[in-house]
């Protein structure tokens, strides 16, 4: 029989037979038991001159030391070792040893317990700490969002916009081929054109001598004045829906410039006499007559023409200045042309302070 494992091979007993002596220890043993008692008393041993932190056995180096004191027990990169995680190359917590410590550690006070949990940021660095301090990252700031501006340039654009009626920047006049420089109206004409109150032919002409009829009127007045609007829509039946004529008289009635007939008829084509219109314009611009209105038109050899409902109309009208001065006669029943409605609306503007004379 060999004698193959003979120190490790179990002895049988019989009963009343003593046990036989027990296996002495090899000299490897001996050393391994030396080395162990001898990490205990030093754990022993630091732990009893240390009275401000719990030991760590996970942070133990191989030669029984602890790994750092527990003055400078945060890594450089902000983990804490008394929580149980150790510094790592790249930055991950490492699991904490699963063998308990010889003496139950004592819980950290509130004091510790801050700054330990502020120390999971990777850019937060302990102000205990006597290592220098490492960059910290530094995340660029976000672009800032343009808000979108007006310019100027459009700004000043919007408020010298020409409006039709006003004095402010008006356009360049048209040049009508049929209206010479010594005609009457044409001061009246041009005014109106540079501001869009008028406009003219295709044929570069204005037709100044032409009957201007109620619909065209109208649209003269839209453009012209503005007024607030004191009455209700008024739908006429010789008015068809969506016709182009629509807006304007809708205006015009709307505005107190113009009215309707009793059939609820506005006749659009129809031709507009002087009094008509002299008396329109005073209507619209709430004009009231300053002295005796009979008194007023006296001056006028064809005063007696004026109907009795027009004259503190169109008394209203001649002391505004609408009515061109140094004329004898009105012609109030006389169809009112082109010219005649350029020249009272441009005077009532003048009235109105729209049009520097």
């Amino acid at each position: 029989m060999s004698d193959f494992n003979r120190d490790d091979s179990p002895i049988e007993t019989t009963p009343g037979q003593e046990s036989p002596r027990r296996k002495k220890l090899s000299s490897d043993e001996l050393i391994a038991l030396f080395l162990a008692f001898t990490g205990i008393g030093t754990i022993l041993f630091w732990t009893l001159g240390q009275k401000t932190s719990p030991v760590n056995l996970g942070a133990l180096g191989t030669g029984g030391t602890p790994f750092m004191s527990a003055d400078s027990s945060r890594s450089a990169n902000g983990n804490n070792p008394a929580n149980g995680v150790a510094s790592v190359p790249d930055g991950k917590p490492e699991a904490k040893p699963a063998t308990a410590p010889a003496a139950a550690p004592t819980a950290p006070t509130e004091e510790k317990r801050r700054p330990a949990e502020a120390s999971d940021n990777a850019e937060t660095v302990p102000a205990q700490s006597n290592k220098p301090e490492a960059p910290k990252a530094q995340v660029p700031a976000a672009a800032p969002i343009a808000k979108p501006s007006i310019a100027p340039a459009a700004i000043a654009t919007k408020a010298t916009e020409p409006t039709p009626g006003t004095v402010e920047q008006p356009g360049k006049p048209k040049n009508f081929s049929d209206v010479p420089d010594d005609f009457w109206a044409k001061p009246a004409i041009l005014a109106l054109s540079s501001r869009g109150v008028i406009g003219g032919f295709e044929d570069g002409t204005y037709k100044p001598n032409q009957p201007i009829n109620r619909g065209q009127f109208a649209a003269m007045v839209q453009k012209a004045f503005e007024k607030p609007r004191i009455k209700e829509a008024m739908t006429f039946t010789d008015i068809k829906s969506g016709s182009p004529m629509m807006p304007a008289i809708e205006e015009a009635t709307r505005t107190g410039f113009m009215n309707g007939y009793p059939n609820r008829e506005f006749r659009p084509d129809q031709s507009i006499p002087r009094l008509e219109m002299l008396s329109a314009i005073a209507t619209g611009l709430n004009l009231k007559p300053q002295s005796d209105p009979i008194q007023s038109l006296s001056k006028y050899s064809d005063a007696e023409d004026i109907p009795k409902w027009a004259i503190p109309k169109i008394s209203s009208a001649v002391e505004a200045g609408i009515v061109l001065p140094n004329v004898s006669q009105l012609e109030p029943k006389k169809v009112a042309t082109r010219a005649d409605a350029a020249s009272y609306i441009y005077q009532a503007l003048i009235k109105e302070g729209k049009i520097k004379p």
